[in-house]
């Protein structure tokens, strides 16, 4: 449900593998979903100008504000002031102008915000969360986790104030660190 809120076409598209991959047993899914989402990651990057102009562009200027200030970044939240306000891009043969406040991608968006520091720590919060979950055999949470993961590659799914607060629920409601009984 929480894919669907932020209506965005990848999340529909997640919306739709997620239950798919919840027929693989749990066993088989601990070795393929990093890969997976590796490939994944590698792809998006990799085809970015050929699968959506308007994120190859935010990336783009997302670097440029990398540059700047790569260790420690500009400051949480600050990402619509190093941004442009607006793009001008070419949309079905015409000029369209766009506005943006976020790269788009959860990683640049910390490392625009957080630097290097801030986004390592953050990666390695999230690959916590996920490996704790790996631990507990707990395939729906393995796979909200990697469903967030992926998202976080074609959105900032933390940027905005609904999806960061249902995820965060998710998180804390299923974080227990208890061992789950035989």
């Amino acid at each position: 449900m929480a894919l669907l809120i932020l209506g965005s076409r990848f999340a529909w598209a997640l919306a739709l593998l997620l239950p798919l991959l919840y027929f693989i047993p749990v066993h088989h899914l601990k070795r393929i979903l990093i890969p997976f989402w590796a490939a994944l990651f590698a792809g998006t990057v990799y085809f970015i100008d050929k699968l959506d102009l308007l994120r190859a562009e935010l990336w783009q200027l997302s670097f440029s504000g990398i540059k700047k200030k790569p260790l420690f970044g500009h400051g949480t939240g600050n990402s619509d002031l190093v941004l442009p306000d607006q793009l001008l891009i070419k949309k079905n043969g015409a000029d369209a102008v766009i506005g943006i406040n976020h790269s788009h991608n959860q990683f640049l968006t910390s490392l625009l915000e957080n630097g290097l520091l801030g986004t390592m720590l953050f990666t390695a919060l999230m690959l916590f969360i996920f490996y704790h979950f790996v631990k507990q055999n707990d395939k729906t949470m393995i796979l909200v986790t990697f469903a967030i993961l992926l998202l976080m590659v074609v959105e900032s799914p933390f940027m905005t104030a609904t999806p960061l607060y249902l995820f965060s629920f998710l998180l804390c409601c299923f974080m227990g660190f208890s061992k789950k009984e035989a």
